[in-house]
């Protein structure tokens, strides 16, 4: 009964400690009998070299059962003294390098992608900008066309009354103009004449009475008329 039951528990032990052995280690442990540096890098794709010799030995000098310890590292060390070891390291190194390019190009090629995307967005969204602009110049323009078309309505009216305020003060003038007409000999004998041919003044002469009026002056008392655009003035 003591014996079953301390196997049962060294099972369980085993099997719980099997479950929270790295992935690593528990492939190195399934796969002892035909286990190689290999066989382990291909496994889990390892591109660093110095880093899976490494992890290989560790794993086997800790993990590994001691009648199997001795022979995988007597055969890792005579792998790595092979051309072999070079050459299959070498051609990891070249994948690695063309996957790195690889990856370096695709990602100069995203960023090239976006660029060209964000420049033929600002280009659209430029001449959406200039186009919504000349939609916006054409309508001001056409109110400001309506506008001049309203002041020229507003200058014609002005125009036109100008003109007949303009002819009503041609026709007063032409009334008021017209040559004055010389009083008769009974409006106390007063004569009037023109100073000269071409003057525009009219010499009104009139005798004097005799009196005095508030004037010492004797004899013909002269008034200028002097006819105006406009009527006339004394």
């Amino acid at each position: 009964m003591l014996s079953a039951t301390a196997t049962a528990t060294a099972t369980t032990q085993s099997k719980s400690t099997q479950k929270l052995l790295p992935a690593d280690v528990r492939w190195c442990l399934d796969n002892k009998d035909d286990l190689s540096l290999v066989s382990y890098v291909d496994h889990f794709t390892l591109a660093s070299r110095r880093y899976a010799v490494r992890r290989y030995k560790h794993i086997i000098k800790r993990n590994i059962p001691k009648e199997d310890r001795r022979r995988l590292l007597s055969e890792l060390k005579f792998f790595t003294k092979t051309v072999r070891y070079y050459q299959y390291w070498y051609d990891i190194m070249q994948k690695k390098v063309a996957l790195k390019a690889k990856l370096r190009s695709t990602r100069i090629l995203d960023a090239s992608t976006k660029q060209q995307a964000k420049s033929l967005l600002t280009t659209f969204r430029g001449k959406s900008s200039t186009t919504s602009s000349s939609s916006s110049s054409n309508h001001i323009t056409t109110d400001d066309d309506d506008d001049d078309e309203g002041d020229a309505v507003d200058v014609d009216l002005t125009t036109e009354d100008s003109l007949q305020d303009a002819s009503s003060v041609d026709e007063n003038h032409a009334t008021s103009s017209s040559p004055p007409q010389a009083p008769s000999s009974s409006d106390h004998s007063e004569n009037y004449e023109f100073d000269s041919e071409d003057s525009c003044c009219l010499k009104h002469t009139k005798k004097s009475d005799g009196s005095s009026r508030g004037c010492h002056n004797e004899g013909d008392k002269m008034l200028i008329i002097k006819v105006g655009d406009t009527g006339f003035f004394i």
